[in-house]
């Protein structure tokens, strides 16, 4: 399942449980903004469906004052990255094979 339909599969479950979504993504709370309920729900959710290699990626790339949909965009861009590179490393073999190395 591609990443984006993932969120929207969350989305679509969270609204299943809990009724709806609220519109506020973040509290503030001094100068850390931190995620309020609903989020760290959908966030923990999301993380513990994706797949193991953009998951290791994306942990690395996190702040604390991401919020679900920054996870779901960074988590895309990563599925866009490891598609590119799975396709310039199959066309990368294809070419070792034909020259014979």
């Amino acid at each position: 399942m591609r990443v984006r339909d993932f969120a929207e599969y969350v989305d679509s479950l969270y609204v299943k449980i809990y009724g709806t979504i609220p519109n506020d993504q973040l509290q503030d709370n001094g100068d850390i903004p931190l995620a309020i309920p609903h989020e760290e729900i959908r966030m923990s959710v999301f993380m513990d469906g994706l797949n193991p290699s953009i998951k290791t990626i994306l942990w690395q790339n996190l702040k604390p004052s991401d919020t679900f949909r920054d996870h779901v965009t960074k988590a895309a861009d990563i599925e866009k990255m490891l598609e590119r590179k799975d396709a310039v490393d199959s066309k990368y073999d294809a070419l070792k094979r034909r020259t014979g190395e």
